[in-house]
């Protein structure tokens, strides 16, 4: 919306225009940190040759699909592109969702599970890491142990322990410990990847930004912590 506001011009794909927008801005970056450009695709708007020109320009290490936000689910993806996603073998990063209620307004939500995620990955022999710790569905978990083309993603721990209405497992307390510690507890570790999704990792009671997210991270997984902040991304990414 940011985007929109300053450029106020209609767009046939804004997602193309924004993943420009925010490559040129990795770009040129010159700290002492490595970036890298992850691009946001759109199942629908972006063609075979968008998704082609994506990997041959930026590169990328890994596309990220956001199925709620545009209104689309993984039945929504068609044949050319899975077959292109298969053939670039450039693994996803997938934003999981999940709704108590098949209500109207949450029905996007519903199909965006971390379930229907999982189960479409291992149908067409993809590679993703699911995103928001799968919302703590179980049966998403158990797919993320016995396939090796499946990761969980962690983050934002304080948003996501707290927002207790879009996790599937109610836990006895919304502190982030407790939920890391059951992604600790019933997650392979090896596939257990650190994120960070910053901006959204706020207390949703005080609406504080948190910034010890490495800290919760460490104290949970202990030895572990390794596997989780390096060692399993590169081997994901890289395998």
């Amino acid at each position: 919306m940011t985007y929109f506001t300053k450029n106020k011009k209609l767009m046939e794909n804004p997602f193309a225009e924004v993943n420009k927008y925010v490559y040129e801005v990795v770009r040129r970056y010159e700290g002492v940190k490595k970036l890298f450009f992850v691009p946001m695709i759109h199942p629908i708007l972006d063609t075979v040759e968008q998704l082609c020109f994506y990997a041959e320009k930026y590169q990328p290490v890994a596309f990220k699909i956001h199925g709620t936000s545009p209104g689309i689910n993984p039945w929504n993806i068609p044949d050319d592109q899975i077959k292109v996603l298969k053939r670039l073998n450039i693994p996803l990063i997938l934003h999981t969702d999940y709704a108590e209620k098949l209500i109207p307004e949450d029905y996007i939500g519903k199909q965006n599970s971390a379930t229907n995620w999982a189960k479409w990955i291992i149908k067409y022999d993809l590679r993703a890491s699911l995103a928001h710790g799968a919302r703590l569905e179980q049966e998403a978990l158990n797919y993320v142990n016995r396939y090796d083309n499946l990761r969980v993603g962690l983050a934002p721990y304080i948003r996501v322990a707290q927002n207790v209405k879009r996790l599937k497992i109610k836990l006895p307390d919304t502190n982030p410990i407790t939920y890391l510690k059951y992604l600790r507890d019933n997650v392979d570790n090896r596939k257990i990847l650190f994120d960070l999704d910053f901006n959204w990792n706020r207390d949703l009671f005080t609406n504080e930004l948190k910034y010890n997210a490495v800290e919760y991270v460490q104290n949970v997984f202990g030895k572990q912590a390794e596997l989780v902040f390096s060692r399993n991304i590169i081997h994901f990414l890289m395998s």
